[in-house]
């Protein structure tokens, strides 16, 4: 998006740059497999009044997903290209910043290695699991790791720009 000549925008770019082909089949992908989990959370939609659906606790629901929840909430306002924009934008921004969160947590850590031991400790003394894969309820006891990322986002918050482009014209309502 900084690149100052737009070449994905020249007819037939996107099926001869190889970053932008390999893009475009990448794209499509995803939006295939986002087609179809959509027109099923559309299909089989809970029609509850609002209250209800905000009581719900969705981890006792079959399908507990934040798709689930949007179709849900919206109703029948609900368009399958909203929802895939909806969900787009939170894969990539949700990317975007973990990927932030960590590198910066990280960088810290190695500044400060007797932090990084604390943390360690800590996880070894939670985490029953051989290889290491804690469960939501040791996740909740591991106060410095929680302590430790929320300092890293405290010196480094995530995104510190986000870049969007108008792809066309919008008239905003007076």
């Amino acid at each position: 998006s900084t690149f100052p000549l737009q070449y994905w925008q020249i007819p037939g770019a996107m099926d001869i740059v190889p970053r932008q082909k390999q893009f475009k089949e990448d794209m499509k992908m995803i939006n295939d497999e986002l087609s179809v989990l959509i027109k099923n959370a559309i299909e089989t939609r809970n029609e509850e009044d609002l209250e209800d659906i905000e009581r719900r606790d969705y981890s006792k629901t079959e399908d507990a997903s934040l798709l689930r929840f949007l179709v849900d909430i919206r109703g029948d306002e609900a368009t399958s290209t909203q929802l895939r924009d909806d969900l787009m934008t939170m894969l990539i921004a949700g990317h975007e910043t973990t990927a932030a969160v960590l590198t910066w947590t990280l960088y810290l850590l190695a500044q400060h290695p007797e932090i990084a031991e604390d943390a360690v400790q800590e996880i070894n003394a939670c985490v029953s699991d051989e290889n290491g894969v804690p469960t939501p309820e040791e996740v909740r006891k591991l106060e410095k790791v929680r302590m430790i990322l929320a300092e890293g986002m405290r010196m480094y918050p995530a995104p510190p720009i986000l870049i969007r482009r108008a792809i066309k014209d919008v008239t905003l309502p007076r």
